[in-house]
């Protein structure tokens, strides 16, 4: 039997990685709620019910790490910015989720707002006319890389839910990259703790 765990004890930032194709055999068989049963099943693209799946089922796993309790103890909403609620009114993490291809990061947050984006490295994309078209400069080099920086960066604020201005939120150590596992063809931007209070999780 789970207890709930004491203030001290809850790591202020846990991040968590994986990938669909791996995730969504695991995710079967999770109890859904009903508007989620019912999202899930709303979806023409079977790629993107797994991908919803894959995710469902890695938040509730971040829930049951952080906190307490087995998957079905917690539910979560159907859409939107994620948010869970235990049946023994346990406290909840802040959630953030991010899709790209076949890839999900997930963060779960205690007392800080945090954010977080995904995307994959490599894509051949028009970088010059995405950074034009945004008002960006636009380097000679390393385009691809100063697109995602200012793109990710404010997609993990927005999903932080923060508010306030985001000037000189990359100075202040508020905004950052992390790539992991290592070599993988992802980059994870988060938005919140400086990385030293970020906690991988490699679920």
């Amino acid at each position: 039997m789970s207890t709930r765990p004491s203030a001290s004890a809850l790591v202020p930032v846990t991040l968590a990685l994986g990938r669909v194709s791996e995730l969504y055999p695991r995710a079967q068989g999770l109890k859904l709620t009903l508007p989620e049963a019912k999202r899930a099943a709303g979806f023409k693209a079977p790629a993107r019910r797994r991908q919803y799946l894959a995710g469902r089922w890695l938040l509730r796993q971040l829930c049951c790490r952080c906190v307490a309790g087995a998957p079905a103890d917690w539910g979560l909403n159907a859409s939107g910015a994620p948010q869970a609620a235990h049946r023994h009114g346990y406290g909840a993490p802040q959630l953030s989720l991010a899709h790209s291809g076949d890839w999900i990061a997930a963060t779960a947050a205690f007392g800080i707002v945090a954010g977080v984006d995904i995307e994959r490295l490599g894509q051949t994309r028009d970088w010059s006319l995405l950074l034009k078209r945004h008002k960006r400069a636009v380097p000679s080099k390393g385009r691809e890389a100063a697109f995602l920086h200012f793109w990710t960066a404010d997609e993990a604020r927005i999903k932080s839910g923060w508010v306030g201005p985001a000037r000189h939120l990359s100075a202040e150590g508020m905004m950052g990259a992390i790539q992991v596992p290592k070599g993988s063809p992802v980059r994870v931007w988060f938005f919140g703790e400086p990385p030293g209070r970020w906690h991988l999780d490699g679920s």
